[in-house]
């Protein structure tokens, strides 16, 4: 049995109709030469709000809501640069990165055809664990696969690195990903990995294609971790469909204290922000539909919640700033990276 310590690294995207939102500008330049880079990718992480560098090194992200954000600078050739930033008012913002060149090791460009076999089954793995087995995995492909490097340091550990960032289209749910891949490790029990990606809409012209990549969305946004996370937020999850109670661990002779959302919310100073605490775990059962089929656990339904640091806040779309806050058992591992939406996605309803 595998478990999934999920990590993903994200900004707090926050999308209250009645909040303000702050353009963010900045310019981005080569740390060793001071020359500005064109082209630079530069986005809320996890999220469809980005732009690139024009000649001058300079971007411009617009509609950015309040909340606490990680803004990231991500270009080929060079090493990945991300901050936090918190955003309490709509005063225009200003952030520069310096980037620094990516090193190479020697032979690691090296190109062998045909791909040897070994690599073809560890990209296999790579996939089966990293893309998942939900309906959406086999529609969505790893355009450049070549970047990715695996090993096996360890007895029963598995690891993948990638020299540059992912390019995924994921034709299920209608969205291209140009993703770092921060880490990824499988050993015997638990599988970690973390990544921070910009998310854009493929292009359509075609009426139903479109249509039907917005049922798909909202289809796999219904009883997901946002979706319990956002309707906590708002004082709402019971009547989403979800159940909560607090246990000391997560087995079949587990004592349930049934919990509420007043018990487990707190407010902070930003209207769209709420804090979540609670002590030992949180067994969540989504009551309206089982989004999974999961052999490892006796109800795909069921999922198990940890705070890592006693308390995290959250916003009012259901995302939290703290990249490593939240550990996460259960039904909701079976998402991965083919089932993720945007964190600036808003449901239809």
């Amino acid at each position: 049995m595998v478990f999934l310590l999920l990590f993903i690294l994200t900004g707090n995207i926050v999308f209250g109709q009645q909040l303000p939102t702050v353009t963010i500008t900045g310019r981005v330049l080569d740390d060793s030469s001071g020359v500005a880079l064109v082209n630079t990718d530069v986005f809320i992480a996890n999220s469809t709000l980005g732009a690139a560098t024009n000649e001058d090194g300079r971007f411009t992200i617009r509609k950015v809501p309040l909340g606490t954000h990680e803004l990231v600078a991500s270009r080929v050739g060079f090493l990945l640069a991300s901050r936090l930033v918190r955003i309490t008012d709509s005063i225009h913002q200003d952030f520069d990165f310096r980037l620094k060149p990516r090193q190479l090791v020697v032979g690691a460009v090296e190109v062998v055809a045909p791909e040897p076999v070994e690599w073809k089954k560890d990209l296999a793995r790579f996939k089966e664990f990293f893309l998942g087995d939900g309906p959406y995995a086999n529609k969505c492909s790893i355009l450049n696969p070549e970047v990715l490097t695996f090993s096996k340091d360890a007895p029963g550990q598995f690891e993948a690195q990638a020299s540059q960032p992912l390019s995924i289209e994921n034709r299920g749910l209608g969205y291209h990903l140009q993703l770092e891949l921060v880490v990824f490790v499988v050993s015997d029990r638990w599988l970690t990995y973390a990544w921070k990606a910009h998310y854009r809409d493929l292009p359509s012209s075609d009426e139903n294609q479109i249509r039907e990549w917005a049922t798909q969305r909202l289809r796999t946004y219904k009883g997901s971790l946002r979706h319990f996370l956002a309707s906590l937020s708002v004082g709402a999850a019971e009547a989403q469909g979800f159940q909560m109670f607090r246990v000391k661990r997560f087995d079949a002779s587990r004592i349930r204290w049934p919990m509420t959302s007043e018990d487990l919310m707190a407010p902070t100073t930003l209207p769209n922000e709420k804090v979540l605490s609670f002590a030992d775990y949180l067994e969540v059962e989504y009551t309206l539909g089982l989004r999974r089929t999961a052999q490892s656990f006796p109800n795909p339904g069921i999922s198990w919640l940890e705070l890592t640091h006693g308390q995290l806040t959250i916003n009012t779309l259901g995302n939290y700033s703290d990249p490593f806050g939240l550990k996460v058992t259960g039904g909701w591992t079976r998402a991965r990276v083919a089932d993720e939406l945007p964190f600036d996605f808003v449901p239809a309803n």
